[in-house]
């Protein structure tokens, strides 16, 4: 089978899964709300039958004005995922108008409510089953594209080092210009540039085009050569300063790269708040005889309250007070000012050493959770004075506030807390607010569980 054959056939087969999605959808909601719930009326099958149509045209108008018929094969699945979701609330939002303003059908408001629930995890589910489908095809050498590189630089390098990883995503490096040594590393041809004016003779899908940030007055010539050709191109851009990743947006036509950004979108803000929420009410509940048995021994122990509260930063540079169980004695900054805790500390307490040690003293930040100051999973805050000293000295030190602060995190979990390297704790940071995940969240708070309470550097 040809390609163009092949690229027709699994449009179709996209096409009908879409579709199969939403009219399950539709149907489930219809199944739930006339002979689950109280008060149904199944007789107005005939009527949901009626609209079905509708609704199936304006997803298909929908799905295919978010692109989601094209190859998806040199991006990744989260932004198929970002545009099925798009697609669906357009679809959604546009059926609801329909019938609701223009007065063709009155239908009942919780069948919407819950088709549009619904809708979103079938057509997201079959999109992420169709994908999977079809890497399985490729994972075996079928349904290929081949690709032409052009340029070097760390970046494409490190984008033919994953293709070599991934043959599932149906990709293969056929020829490289201007490699600088690349292609030959790669197991891949050399051709020179005269081979751009040839790349519509048909052995080549796509062009990926990449060079280091100092080297962009190459690109202008190859863009020139590629616009005179049918060839898809795509760039693979070298941001010197890009420690988080970086989107694409648009701003009356004009293309604009915004770096640096935590790519959360408005529902994975949601959920990691829900998480939040839930997370910290349970612990709270669950910790309370904890609670209660250090808060006495901390009264017992020295003079003063039970809490302490000092300053701390979280998201784009918010200041709140963290609430930790008192582990020093009263007023043991007023001489020294702020300082690092050590490990012969005479500051503290007399269980401030094991509160510190066991991480018991940090169980009261549940509370800032549930305010919402904090995460339960997310960058450690650190005091206003120590981040004076240390933005100047680690590069990227400020991103880390880019999301909010937490109660554990990544770098605590690998042992970089207390006395430790800055450096590497600002590296296992960034890692993770550019690869979060409602899942890395939980393995990072089971990790907390098997290593993370008790650490030998904490003081």
């Amino acid at each position: 089978m040809r390609k163009d054959d092949q690229s027709n056939s699994f449009g179709l087969l996209q096409r009908v899964c879409d579709l199969l999605a939403v009219a399950s959808a539709w149907f489930i909601a219809w199944v739930i709300r006339f002979y689950i719930l109280p008060g149904g009326d199944p007789s107005t099958f005939m009527q949901f039958v009626r609209v079905s149509p509708i609704l199936l045209l304006i997803n298909l108008i929908t799905f295919t004005r978010n692109n989601l018929y094209h190859t998806s094969r040199y991006y990744s699945w989260y932004r198929e995922v970002t545009a099925t979701i798009k697609a669906v609330a357009e679809g959604f939002a546009i059926f609801f108008v329909i019938l609701y303003f223009m007065s063709i059908l009155r239908m009942s408001r919780i069948t919407f409510a819950l088709y549009g629930v619904i809708v979103i995890m079938t057509a997201v589910v079959t999109r992420l089953l169709v994908r999977r489908a079809l890497m399985a095809l490729r994972s075996k050498g079928q349904n290929m594209r081949n690709v032409l590189l052009i340029g070097h630089g760390p970046r494409i390098e490190s984008y033919a080092r994953t293709l070599s990883y991934i043959p599932q995503a149906g990709i293969k490096i056929t020829g490289w210009v201007d490699s600088g040594g690349l292609a030959e590393k790669f197991g891949v041809a050399a051709h020179a540039q005269e081979t751009l004016k040839h790349v519509d003779d048909g052995e080549w899908d796509a062009a990926i085009v990449g060079y280091p940030s100092g080297e962009f007055a190459k690109i202008t010539p190859v863009l020139n050569e590629l616009n005179q050709s049918h060839i898809k191109t795509v760039m693979i851009p070298d941001l010197q300063y890009d420690f988080l990743g970086y989107r694409i947006q648009e701003f009356e036509g004009i293309p604009l790269i915004e770096i640096n950004e935590p790519g959360l979108s408005l529902f994975q803000r949601t959920i990691k708040r829900t998480f939040d929420i839930i997370g910290s009410m349970v612990g709270l509940v669950l910790l309370s005889p904890v609670f209660v048995l250090v808060a006495l021994l901390v009264k017992l122990t020295s003079r003063g309250p039970v809490f302490y509260g000092q300053e701390r930063m979280s998201i784009d540079g918010k200041l709140f007070t963290m609430w930790k169980f008192r582990s020093m004695k009263l007023d043991a900054e007023s001489g020294s000012g702020a300082q690092w805790a050590t490990k012969d500390d005479n500051r503290k307490t007399l269980i401030g050493g094991l509160l510190r040690k066991t991480s018991l003293d940090e169980i009261p930040q549940f509370w800032n959770v549930l305010k919402g100051e904090m995460s339960i999973v997310g960058p450690r805050p650190e005091r206003p004075v120590f981040i004076e000293q240390f933005k100047g000295q680690i590069p990227a030190y400020m991103l880390r506030h880019r999301m909010k602060a937490g109660v554990t995190g990544w770098a605590q979990v690998n042992g970089w807390r207390g006395n430790t390297s800055l450096e590497k704790r600002i590296e296992f940071d960034l890692y993770y607010i550019k690869h979060w995940s409602l899942g890395f969240d939980v393995l990072i708070i089971l990790l907390t569980f098997v290593k993370g309470f008790v650490n030998p550097n904490a003081y």
